[in-house]
């Protein structure tokens, strides 16, 4: 039974939202001295309710040992802001299962770009110290391949059926860990797929508000899925790796952007005799490409196939989970590889330290950078692949000119008290002091609602022509 819940809409339509709070209410995130001079506590305000407001303005600088203090602060704000605004009430709460009674499942709705994704929200086991594991938990099923087009984007059964399987299994114990599971329905079954634009957004949306509102460590979000969802988690991973700490396919396998999993560890789950679709070939070819990564880049690229003996399409699920939540994700690896592609034309302008002032018009940008601490250098190698204008040509690969690169910094990344040296595609761009600003870290979890990535500095290099 869906409940009726308000979804999580844009921030420029939840103004009326803010209506009913007062400040006093909120003194447990921010007492009245924390408030008092910090002007981005009624900056976060405006901006949550209009993201056209300008940028955060402060010319604040701070040593290192203010950063850590300055980012709870203003995370504390941020936080406070986003109750202000009713984000709160944009995310079911969590629904814990108590042992021995019969669980009580409540849904509610995402809207996005037109779409609207049924969700639940389920919890079991204890809080571990830092926040519970989130995990993405998506269905099998796909796409409804009727004469004629459903009447309802949720009409088709399999793809229900498939959904309450998800809730069951991390009801009864299938999926052991624990954590909060966010269990996603198909926003429209006549479209079906999971990496579809509106999806993503939804997902990273979810990051954010489980973070501020259901005790999510942000360093412990896995995606995992069955069958389709298991091609989800292949086509998703990639694209938003820098958000997630593992990914796990079951019964279900496909080849993808590879490069992108140099920091994310991997799991495919598939029957030995799974061969429609030529399930357990690809899978095998997925792994395969990714243990060649491994060999030239032997501390990234973690992965593992798990063929299951003896089975089919259906399989044992319980290990992949387990196997995830082993992982912690790394926010500042030492090396990046990026390959900036499209879902649908749409492209991630972020990814980890990295971002982007504009993202490719056609084809990809390949971004690789990596951090030398010895000599407090980041050689960076950037292009932009450009595709081929007719069949059975190549695709052209020159250096980035099409957007400028935003390198953001931090104490573990690199030592800010000494000149800092960036080297792209071998030319020596920048050399100097990065100042540790106020103003970073404000505009910075703004833009990407996660305490890891609100970096104190940051050098733009201009490439874009």
């Amino acid at each position: 039974m869906i409940k009726n819940f308000a979804p999580f809409r844009s921030a420029a339509l939840v103004t009326i939202l803010t209506t009913g709070f007062c400040l006093g209410q909120e003194t447990k995130e921010n007492s009245a001295d924390d408030l008092k001079a910090e002007t981005h506590q009624s900056w976060f305000q405006k901006e949550l309710v209009n993201p056209a407001t300008p940028d955060f303005k402060s010319s604040q600088v701070l040593t290192k040992e203010e950063v850590a203090g300055m980012r709870q602060k203003v995370y504390k704000s941020y936080k406070y802001a986003a109750r202000q605004a009713g984000w709160n009430k944009h995310i079911l709460p969590n629904q814990k299962l108590v042992k021995g009674a019969k669980p009580k499942i409540e849904a509610a709705i995402f809207e996005q770009d037109g779409k609207k994704m049924p969700y639940t929200v389920i919890v079991h086991g204890q809080r571990p110290k830092g926040g519970y594991p989130l995990f993405f938990s998506m269905h099998g099923g796909g796409m409804y391949s009727g004469k004629e087009e459903l009447k309802s984007p949720h009409g088709w059964g399999v793809n229900t059926n498939e959904w309450q399987t998800q809730m069951k299994f991390a009801v009864g114990g299938v999926y052991q860990p624990a954590g909060v599971y966010f269990i996603p329905r198909m926003a429209d079954d006549n479209l079906g797929r999971w990496w579809h634009p509106f999806n993503i957004k939804i997902f990273k949306r979810a990051i954010r508000l489980t973070s501020l509102f259901n005790d999510v460590n942000p360093n412990k979000v896995y995606m995992m899925g069955i069958s389709q969802g298991g091609y989800g988690t292949c086509h998703i991973a990639p694209f938003m790796a820098d958000h997630l700490a593992a990914a796990g396919a079951m019964a279900g396998g496909m080849m993808t952007q590879t490069e992108n999993l140099r920091n994310l560890p991997f799991r495919s789950d598939i029957g030995e005799g799974d061969t429609a679709y030529n399930r357990i070939k690809l899978a095998k070819a997925l792994h395969a490409k990714l243990d060649e990564n491994k060999a030239k880049d032997p501390k990234g690229f973690i992965n593992k196939l798990n063929i299951q003996a003896g089975k089919g399409h259906g399989i044992d699920y319980r290990m992949t989970p387990v196997w995830l939540a082993k992982f912690t994700r790394n926010p500042y690896p030492n090396k990046i590889v990026w390959r900036c592609f499209s879902k649908k034309n749409y492209y991630a302008k972020n990814f980890y330290w990295l971002s982007l002032s504009d993202t490719p018009k056609t084809g990809e940008f390949k971004v690789t950078a990596v951090v030398n601490k010895k000599t407090n250098t980041i050689n960076v190698s950037a292009e932009e692949v450009i595709p081929a204008k007719e069949k059975g040509s190549k695709a052209t690969e020159k250096a980035l000119q099409s957007s400028d690169l935003i390198v953001h910094l931090n104490d573990r990344i690199i030592n800010l008290d000494k000149p800092v040296t960036i080297n792209v595609n071998g030319k020596q761009l920048f050399k100097g002091i990065v100042e540790r600003k106020l103003a970073n870290i404000v505009n910075n979890l703004s833009d990407r609602g996660d305490i890891n990535y609100a970096f104190p500095a940051q050098v733009t290099i201009k490439l874009k022509k």
